[in-house]
């Protein structure tokens, strides 16, 4: 089992370490097949573990005193979550192999050694964050996954615009944290533990203002991680780079765990109506508009920006509905559509 998790999360992080560190002295072609080879190891390694669901993992990490010991959880949901998005990442490489062998066309940038850097460590972060069985560490395997993305443009586009649009997605992904970060606060002093489970269980005992308060920190930071209207735009910034940092690093990973997230707080959500109902109808208003923006857009690049936003808003529809399961399913059923698309 433990080796099965390594190879699901070390493996890609020692990856990404080692291309990040030979940058530019490796063939970004070489870089290519060794992120396709680290990629197929940990989609073999997630399928593996996918046999273990449910059992206790015999690992864990104490950090910040009395903040509790870190642990992983083999949840199914959490599973299948990591299986399509190291998936996902898998056949990244695959769709993006011909045109990395192309001159790049368009607006489309070509491949580096540190945009595949860059993926592996976003990989192994999220993977980490969906088997994360407390806060803190999901907390923090969020933050590296968001810096991670956030660094793309930086190492793509140099000294011109990267930058600019390193700090725009990294401001607009710290949003959505701070509201994670919020929420998880609240719930460790309602609870007196950052176990997810537990935490999350004591929601529903909390007072009306403080339930408020956490579900609200908890959708914005859903709202921003799956790209929903009006958050969409730091997707877009993805549309100029590689198939892959494309397709799998802004349009797959953070939605992904957006709706994983969502996924395990829809239980909360039911024990507030009026929140509910204004997730309901402000996701409704949101897919309406990005419909309408999808349709006259002549790119279809950028027309598919607004139509993971709409799927996005879809998913908070279920959860204002409770159809916790048909989360879940949209999680597993539009990873590998995105990228089709």
């Amino acid at each position: 089992m433990l080796i099965f998790i390594a190879g699901l999360i070390l493996v890609p992080l020692t990856g990404g370490g080692v291309l990040l560190y030979l940058g530019q002295r490796l063939p970004s072609s070489t870089g290519r097949r060794i992120g396709m080879t680290v990629a197929a190891w940990a989609t073999a390694c997630a399928i593996a573990l996918t046999f273990y669901s449910g059992q206790d993992v015999p690992f864990q990490i104490t950090w910040l005193p009395n903040a509790g010991a870190m642990t992983f959880s083999l949840g199914t949901t959490g599973l299948y979550a990591a299986l399509a998005t190291t998936g996902a990442a898998f056949l990244s490489f695959l769709i993006a192999l011909p045109s990395s062998r192309l001159p790049a066309t368009g607006s489309r940038l070509p491949s580096t050694v540190y945009s595949t850097a860059l993926l592996l460590l976003t990989l192994a972060a999220a993977n980490t964050a969906f088997l994360a069985g407390h806060f803190l560490a999901r907390y923090v395997a969020l933050e590296i996954a968001g810096v991670c993305i956030a660094l793309v443009p930086l190492l793509a586009l140099g000294r011109d615009a990267g930058p600019r649009l390193t700090k725009f997605v990294y401001l607009v992904l710290r949003v959505g944290d701070t509201g994670f970060l919020i929420a998880m606060l609240i719930l460790m002093n309602a609870a007196g533990t950052l176990d997810i489970g537990p935490a999350l269980e004591s929601g529903a005992a909390l007072s009306a203002t403080r339930l408020s308060w956490v579900i609200s920190g908890f959708v914005l930071a859903v709202w921003v991680k799956v790209g929903a209207w009006p958050f969409e735009s730091w997707q877009q910034v993805g549309e100029q780079f590689d198939a892959a940092s494309h397709g799998w690093t802004y349009a797959t990973v953070m939605p992904n765990l957006g709706l994983y997230l969502l996924y395990r707080i829809t239980p909360l959500l039911s024990h507030h109506l009026a929140l509910r109902a204004w997730v309901l109808w402000l996701s409704l208003g949101g897919i309406v508009l990005v419909t309408v923006a999808a349709l006259v857009k002549r790119d279809p690049r950028s027309a598919l920006v607004y139509l993971n936003a709409a799927q996005g808003g879809l998913a908070l529809c279920l959860a204002a509905a409770g159809l916790q399961g048909a989360i879940a399913t949209l999680l597993v059923v539009m990873t590998p559509l995105r990228l089709l698309f």
